[in-house]
C-alpha cells in the first residue's frame, strides 16, 4: 500500500494544517481529529496483522509514517523507504529481524 501512493506537491495540505495548528489553536481541533482517524486506521491494520499491542504502537506507526511521507516530499526519497521502514517495524514488533523479503511488494525490491 505505501510502495504504490502518489506522493507530491499536491499531498500538502495535511502538513500544512498541523503545522498551522501549532500556530493556531482554533485548528487544534481539526488536526486531531485528523490524527484521530489515522490512528483508527492504523490500529485496525496493525490487529488484522495479528501485532502484540496494537494500541500502542498505532501512534508511533502514524508519527512514522508521517515523518518518512514529509521526508519523501522535501527530498523526493523514493516509496520504498516507507515501505523498508514499514517493515523493519511490524517485522521488530513480532520478533522478527524486521526483513521479509517474502512480504515486501514487488515495487520495493530493496535488500535489507
Amino acid at each position: 500500500m505505501a510502495g504504490g501512493t502518489a506522493f507530491d506537491s499536491r499531498h500538502i495540505a495535511p502538513f500544512e494544517l498541523y503545522i498551522e495548528a501549532g500556530r493556531d489553536e482554533r485548528l487544534r481541533a481539526a488536526a486531531a481529529e485528523c490524527f484521530a482517524a489515522y490512528d483508527s486506521l492504523a490500529l485496525g491494520i496493525l490487529r488484522r496483522l495479528g501485532l502484540p499491542d496494537p494500541e500502542r504502537l498505532a501512534g508511533a506507526v502514524v508519527a512514522m509514517v508521517f515523518g518518512q511521507q514529509l521526508r519523501r516530499l522535501a527530498t523526493g526519497s523514493p516509496a520504498e523507504d516507507l515501505v523498508d521502514t514499514l517493515l523493519l517495524m511490524t517485522g521488530t514488533a513480532v520478533g522478527g529481524t524486521g526483513c521479509d523479503a517474502a512480504a515486501r511488494p514487488p515495487s520495493a525490491s530493496r535488500s535489507c
